[in-house]
């Protein structure tokens, strides 16, 4: 009987050679972390690594809009994946979405697939927007005072800065005002700025003038208001006064009357003048009563009226409506009131209404 010899192989085992590759991160907010997902093409009985490094973008590393990162990540034996995690800084400014990007480097154990991925920053802070509000009313030498609003204080490192210049309304400089143009600064923590603009006093007799200031170029903000509006009063308008008094007769039922109480400027206005003015109760021992009606008063009462020059007049007439009744009584009074005047200053301001008692028919 013959032998037969045989031999056994061991086969060699096949050593896989994955790719890796880097996917983009999802968007996240700033200050939150940003996960970058690393990824085997398939599983390996051996660890692989890789190098990993942070790249500024649109985002800036270094503690700015991230915190810079670099190092290795390493997928054990028989997975398939790894992650990377970066940090985000939170930050007072209104920004676009911002990016910057991982790179991989280096692998062991594996051949490099897609080598860059991009984080993207969301900004969670609202816009600053610039206002500048309309200054008060100043007589014509004083100072116009427009404030400069931020709508939250500005941020940091930079701050907010904006251009501005006076315009003219229907003042003009420098006859009316001192022109000014500059840039307003607001540094980090700031809301609030003053732009002051000096107005010329004169002897002229003139309406109320208007200036103008107006921003531009903003830088850190937008523009919500870019124009203001300054008020300058004439402080050589004329005087206003009322006479000092007027009679009327009450009339006869079921008739009213009218009493007439001139009102004066001392010289013709260039401009519009106004003044306001009621019918009020006087405080004598007897006073007439004024109301709405004439059902139960002796005059119909005026308030809050306005009385109004035209430019070129001197002379107008405030009429109050008298009322009859069948009382038999002595004189009765009331009063006329000027107040609030524009274009003008206020001389005499009262004048005394007189009713002298009618008989009615029985």
């Amino acid at each position: 009987m013959t032998a037969t010899a045989t031999s056994t192989a061991t086969a060699t085992p096949t050593v896989v050679v994955p790719s890796v590759g880097i996917a983009d991160a999802p968007a996240v907010l700033e200050g939150g972390v940003s996960t970058f997902t690393v990824t085997l093409s398939q599983a390996t009985t051996r660890s692989v690594s890789v190098g990993y490094a942070t790249a500024s973008g649109s985002a800036t590393g270094g503690g700015i809009d991230f915190t810079s990162a670099s190092g290795s990540v390493t997928i054990p034996a028989g997975s398939t994946t790894g992650t990377i995690s970066v940090q985000t800084i939170d930050d007072l400014l209104f920004e676009p979405t911002e990016q910057f990007a991982v790179n991989l480097s280096a692998p062991t154990n594996g051949t490099l697939g897609r080598a860059q991925a991009t984080g993207s920053i969301l900004s969670d802070d609202a816009e600053v927007t610039i206002s500048v509000a309309d200054a008060a009313q100043v007589t014509e030498g004083g100072s116009l005072t427009f404030l400069v609003s931020l709508s939250r204080p500005a941020p940091g490192p930079d701050g907010v800065a904006v251009t501005f210049a006076t315009a003219d309304g229907t003042a003009s400089a420098p006859a009316d005002y001192a022109a000014q143009a500059g840039t307003l600064a607001f540094i980090p923590g700031q809301q609030q700025r003053q732009i002051v603009v000096v107005t010329t006093g004169d002897s002229l007799n003139e309406a109320a003038e208007i200036v103008l200031v107006n921003l531009t170029n903003p830088v850190g903000a937008s523009i919500a208001d870019g124009q203001g509006t300054g008020t300058i009063a004439d402080d050589d308008g004329p005087v206003i006064r009322i006479v000092e008094s007027a009679r009327a007769s009450e009339p006869l039922l079921p008739s009213t009357g009218m009493a007439s109480f001139d009102v004066f400027l001392s010289f013709a206005s260039a401009g519009t003048v106004t003044v306001q003015y009621a019918a009020q109760d006087s405080t004598g021992p007897e006073n007439a009563t004024g109301g709405s009606s004439c059902a139960a008063a002796d005059y119909i009462a005026i308030s809050g009226a306005t009385l109004t020059f035209s430019p070129g007049q001197t002379t107008r007439t405030i009429a109050v409506t008298i009322c009859g009744d069948v009382e038999e009584e002595p004189e009765e009074t009331y009063n006329v009131v000027l107040s609030a005047p524009t274009g003008a200053t206020l001389g005499s301001s009262l004048s005394t209404g007189f009713i002298r008692d009618t008989p009615q028919n029985p």
